[in-house]
């Protein structure tokens, strides 16, 4: 009986890799899933991902996805997988990776954010956008000139986590909490071994050009690490600039004043074609 018992137990086993593999072809020739989701549990072929109660609700109430709909997961670490939609009840369901289409792809270059704290509304679009560029961590900063002093973790990170469902990345950017003062920035911003760390200012000492200073740090050595560190919308105090002179390379952005997130996503952009 125990004989009998193992092998009606293989049997359904592979019932089940056929019917994964089966499903996994036929929804390979579909059209592309409309939804991306990055997911907190790790992927594995097979094992059903709990989805959480916000992403149950845009599935099922949002986007009306059909039981059995195809949509792409990732977890930051598996790569990203072509899965199913499985609806469990009305207004819940689940997901059931069946095949990889990409991947993990590890950054060649880990590129952080030191950015002063702004308003809601740009420090969401800074987010958004930073992540589109591929950073690897976000560090907000309060300097002595920072007007906006208190922040929620929780949002800056889901909107990363939304940017990158939607850019294609197979990673979530770092959200980390805020630090106080240019010494702790200084101080993080060289955490990476080998780490680059620029500061990006309009004053007149600010000479050279920030894709220069690029261009020279790789032509020591392959980058592996860079930091760019952007002040708040007043500048950097007098004191400030003075550790950020003896701690940083300064570079500028061009002629114009930029605004805070301007300037940050400047960076990042000419940061972005050298990655």
């Amino acid at each position: 009986m125990r004989w009998h018992g193992r092998v009606r137990a293989h049997a359904a086993k592979k019932r089940a890799a056929l019917l994964l593999l089966s499903t996994a072809a036929s929804l390979g020739s579909a059209a592309k899933p409309r939804c991306r989701l990055f997911v907190e549990s790790r992927i594995a072929q097979g094992a059903r991902v709990q989805l959480s109660d916000a992403q149950q609700h845009y599935l099922l109430s949002v986007m009306r996805v059909r039981d059995r709909e195809p949509v792409l997961l990732f977890d930051g670490i598996s790569g990203e997988w072509l899965a199913t939609v499985d609806h469990t009840g009305r207004r819940t369901c689940a997901s059931t990776p069946l095949e990889q289409t990409r991947p993990q792809d590890g950054p060649t270059l880990a590129v952080s954010l030191h950015f002063a704290l702004l308003k809601p509304k740009r420090l969401a679009l800074l987010v958004e956008k930073a992540t589109e560029l591929g950073v690897h961590a976000l560090q907000p900063l309060v300097t002595a000139r920072t007007v906006v002093r208190e922040v929620s973790l929780d949002k800056l990170r889901a909107t990363a986590v939304e940017a990158a469902e939607q850019c294609g990345r197979l990673s979530v950017p770092l959200v980390l909490p805020p630090l106080t003062g240019v010494e702790a920035c200084l101080h993080s911003a060289r955490g990476a071994v080998g780490s680059h760390v620029f500061a990006c200012d309009e004053r007149p000492e600010c000479t050279i050009r920030l894709d220069d200073a690029l261009a020279a740090a790789a032509a020591s050595g392959p980058l592996r690490a860079a930091a760019f560190v952007v002040g708040p919308e007043g500048g950097f105090a007098p004191d400030e600039f003075a550790l950020l002179r003896g701690g940083a390379q300064l570079v500028s952005l061009g002629p114009n004043v930029l605004r805070s997130e301007t300037a940050a996503l400047s960076a990042l952009s000419i940061m972005h074609m050298r990655m």
